[in-house]
């Protein structure tokens, strides 16, 4: 996989938002989750998430938002909905969320959703069907 990785500033997201969105509404219609399609493209205009995507060539192949967050023990950056199909980009992406992360003063990165991202995360470890990295 040749895909280019990209954080997209959020003065930019309407640029390329129509492009990820149907892949977006495609996650949240099979699998159950705590957001909508409006709530994840309210934040992410305004800056509260941020949105990643990868290309091949023109092509959109992988999409995720993140936002960040602070317990009363860590800060955590939360990787919030993703789409892709190709599961070796992953290993190039997530060690992008990973730099950011640790920039922004986090301990942790968090994935939460489906079990087969256990599979593609290998480092991460499963409590509760959430997936969580330290941050060294």
């Amino acid at each position: 996989m040749t895909a280019r990785i990209y954080c997209v500033a959020p003065e930019l997201v309407q640029r390329v938002w129509d492009r990820v969105r149907p892949s977006f509404c495609a996650v949240l219609a099979e699998y159950p989750s705590d957001t909508t399609i409006e709530a994840t493209e309210r934040d992410v205009f305004s800056g509260l998430q941020l949105l990643w995507i990868a290309f091949d060539g023109f092509e959109i192949v992988a999409g995720a938002t993140t936002s960040l967050y602070t317990t009363p023990a860590r800060k955590v950056c939360a990787v919030t909905l993703a789409f892709g199909v190709h599961t070796r980009l992953w290993d190039e992406f997530m060690p992008m969320v990973e730099k950011y992360a640790k920039a922004e003063g986090c301990s942790n990165v968090r994935v939460s959703g489906r079990r087969g991202w256990k599979r593609v995360l290998k480092d991460y470890r499963e409590p509760w069907i959430v997936l969580d990295k330290e941050l060294n």
